[in-house]
């Protein structure tokens, strides 16, 4: 079965990996992103490393303009132009926290925000790290 995760980012500068591997150092998070693969252009399975193992789930760029309207309305003044990308995981091989971490890596991007489809809500950078860290403990 696999779980979804939805990241908005609106009006900003889209991710690099550079910038996704600077910020899991500072949040002391065990995940590595391949410097050779361009996350901008990736649609499907995103290899990646995780406390030393390989892992990785799906990442899928997506329309911001059709996805805004599916979700729960953000907060007043979120702008209803941007990126979205879908995160799609399944419950092996360390997928979950995985796709929690870059979840939590992409909201501290500006204008960011993530919405989780088991929670139903949008979640914050710290609540997207604790949820990634009791996945990671789980396997």
């Amino acid at each position: 079965m696999a779980m979804d995760i939805f990241v908005l980012i609106a009006l900003s500068k889209e991710p690099d990996i550079a910038y996704l591997n600077e910020k899991a150092k500072q949040l002391n998070l065990p995940i590595v992103y391949n410097e050779t693969l361009d996350m901008n252009q990736q649609n499907g399975f995103y290899p990646l490393n995780l406390n030393g193992d390989q892992s990785g789930f799906e990442i899928y760029k997506i329309s911001y303009e059709e996805i805004i309207q599916q979700l729960p309305e953000p907060d007043a003044g979120f702008i209803d132009q941007g990126v979205a990308y879908h995160f799609r995981y399944s419950f092996s091989h360390k997928e979950p926290a995985s796709a929690f971490y870059t979840a939590a890596l992409f909201s501290t991007l500006e204008n960011a925000i993530v919405f989780e489809t088991q929670a139903g809500e949008y979640l914050s950078t710290k609540q997207l790290v604790t949820a990634g860290n009791m996945l990671f403990e789980m396997e």
